[in-house]
């Protein structure tokens, strides 16, 4: 099909649901990255989110399922914090939403940037793996 042909494509940001919050003067460009586009990113890939992590659970601890709820949400804050193959899977589906834009300016502060997706996914799916179970 030719490019011209083709109908208008979805942009990724017509997906995402926003996320609202109190944009005030004092903050920082990064912190205004973070609530307007990953944000909505984690809040529309929740579910995978959570379903890669069960999975990625389950393999690693077959008996992760009969665990306490304590010992499970321990054993997801450990994995997502030592595990790199596994924060770099939940890494990339966050990225794999971000326009071009939106990556350049993901790759300019990686390290922060990486941080805090890295806190917002282990706080989402502490939160919400339960129902993926």
């Amino acid at each position: 099909m030719k490019e011209e042909s083709r109908p208008k494509d979805l942009q990724r940001a017509d997906l995402l649901e926003p996320v609202f919050f109190e944009d005030r003067p004092d903050v920082s460009e990064d912190e205004r990255y973070q609530n307007t586009v990953l944000r909505p990113i984690l809040k529309f890939q929740h579910a995978s989110l959570c379903l890669v992590t069960v999975e990625a659970m389950r393999s690693l601890n077959p008996g992760f399922i009969d665990l306490p709820e304590r010992k499970q949400k321990q054993f997801i804050t450990t994995a997502l914090t030592s595990n790199l193959a596994l924060r770099n899977q939940l890494l990339g589906l966050v990225l794999g939403m971000l326009d071009e834009i939106q990556l350049i300016i993901f790759l300019s502060n990686k390290k922060e940037y990486s941080k805090r997706v890295q806190a917002m996914v282990l706080q989402r799916v502490i939160e919400g793996y339960k129902k993926f179970l």
